[in-house]
């Protein structure tokens, strides 16, 4: 932006790996129980989940033979909050990355794509 003086920035396909793609890094799986943790206090993880402790809730794991786009409905408690853990991960990288781009110059339109237009479910998946 210093350089080339552009009033416009894009972020195409701004989006994460759907399922069975997505990140299960140790930070990932981290980050993870840690938004379990901050979102819910103890009483309310016991309803949720079954228990209190969340230090050893791992993200759900899925391969190509056993699809999570198959799911129509997402029952599982654990499931949805990654689902959820996703979508505000997205937001947060945009919330950090809208101001640094204004603080550089504040006549710049900052637009996003995330993913195309699609009939399906993106906070689930993007393979339609």
């Amino acid at each position: 932006m210093e350089e080339v003086h552009t009033d416009f920035i894009h972020f195409d396909n701004f989006d994460l790996n759907a399922e069975p793609d997505s990140y299960h890094c140790p930070a990932c799986v981290e980050g993870f129980r840690s938004f379990l943790k901050a979102k819910y206090p103890p009483e309310r993880r016991r309803e949720c989940f079954g228990f209190e402790n969340v230090d050893y809730v791992n993200p759900p794991q899925w391969n190509r033979e056993n699809s999570p786009e198959k799911m129509e409905i997402i029952f599982d408690s654990v499931i949805q909050e990654w689902v959820d853990f996703r979508c505000q991960l997205m937001a947060d990288v945009l919330r950090e990355l809208a101001p640094y781009v204004k603080s550089l110059t504040t006549e710049v339109i900052i637009e996003i794509n995330p993913h195309g237009i699609t009939d399906a479910n993106r906070a689930w998946g993007s393979r339609h």
